[in-house]
């Protein structure tokens, strides 16, 4: 129903926007900057369904017309920006943005954008949508949703308040999937909850993933495999990963994770490993490598992240990720 009250963590945030509604201090433009699943559009929601509830309180009513229409999709002055073809580009700017923006309110004090993806607008968007950023209508507020601030340019990013939307902690993560989940197995709780990272929408999205345990064993017998391949041999393990390139981050978190516990159980033992279920799988990859080892091939997964991250050929990244992760040091 977008409520603050179902919003986790990020205090600070959500004090800081209830300070400016209820002092009657909002800023015309914002940023809601974090990962992918963390809140952020909902977050921005809230808000902009806060500023036009009748009642003007520092939470939404949900009762009056502004609410109701607000939860039906029907708001005349909520308006949604998305981007199209993967980007936000000026055309898009100048006809959905900065026209919109120009016509007054139908019915309430505020007309609102918000803008999701908005870190893919071209800097030819960004530069048209300056100067109603710059010199906005007494009425305008936009909410700009983001996965990297720094696509922004300097510019836009002087004339926003920005937040930065933090993960929660993992006690946090789990008690919210307690609650939300019909997950009884504490084990398969904690792996995904490790999985998460602290971003409670991307837990319930693995949850929601069937496929996602399957894969998991796949791409860990896979990095169990190379040590006995040839180069050759390492290269046929490409499809593993290639099965999945849909699904790439999720594979790389995978890999992620299993090194990360492989380091803790070579450093200080199996007792603090994340996953459990695979401990006698852990200590026998570990035997006869050496702790940096471990930590060159965690850094190869970290490597390709970033290669495919700015585009590298795909193939090639992960057979180069692929013989480092057979190699000793």
């Amino acid at each position: 129903m977008y409520t603050f009250s179902e919003i986790k963590g990020n205090e600070f945030i959500i004090k800081n926007l209830q300070n400016g509604v209820k002092n009657n201090k909002v800023n015309h433009s914002y940023i809601f900057d974090g990962q992918s699943g963390m809140g952020k559009t909902f977050l921005a929601k809230t808000f902009a369904k806060t500023l036009q509830c009748e009642r003007g309180e520092v939470t939404p009513c949900n009762i009056c017309v502004s609410c109701k229409s607000f939860d039906s999709l029907n708001h005349p002055d909520v308006i949604y920006i998305e981007p199209k073809k993967s980007v936000i580009s000026v055309e898009q700017v100048r006809e959905s943005i900065v026209k919109t923006m120009a016509v007054k309110p139908y019915k309430y004090n505020y007309k609102i954008i918000i803008v999701d993806n908005a870190d893919t607008m071209t800097t030819a968007a960004q530069n048209a949508i300056l100067k109603t950023i710059e010199e906005p209508p007494a009425y305008g507020v936009f909410l700009f949703v983001s996965t990297n601030i720094n696509n922004f340019l300097p510019t836009i990013l002087s004339r926003c308040v920005s937040f930065k939307l933090k993960p929660l902690s993992n006690s946090e993560v789990k008690q919210h999937l307690q609650n939300t989940t019909n997950i009884s197995d504490n084990e398969l709780l904690d792996f995904y909850v490790a999985y998460a990272e602290g971003n409670i929408g991307y837990a319930e999205k693995l949850i929601k993933e069937e496929n996602f345990l399957n894969m998991r064993e796949l791409i860990i017998d896979m990095i169990l495999n190379l040590r006995e391949k040839s180069v050759t041999g390492v290269f046929s393990q490409f499809k593993v990963i290639d099965e999945f390139k849909s699904n790439i981050e999720d594979v790389l978190d995978i890999m992620c994770l299993y090194f990360r516990d492989a380091i803790l159980a070579k450093d200080i033992g199996t007792s603090h490993i994340l996953q459990k279920d695979k401990e006698r799988i852990i200590s026998q990859y570990i035997e006869d490598l050496s702790l940096n080892t471990l930590f060159n091939r965690l850094e190869a997964v970290y490597e390709a992240r970033e290669s495919l991250r700015k585009n590298g050929n795909f193939q090639m990244t992960i057979e180069v990720m692929m013989l480092k992760l057979r190699r000793k040091d």
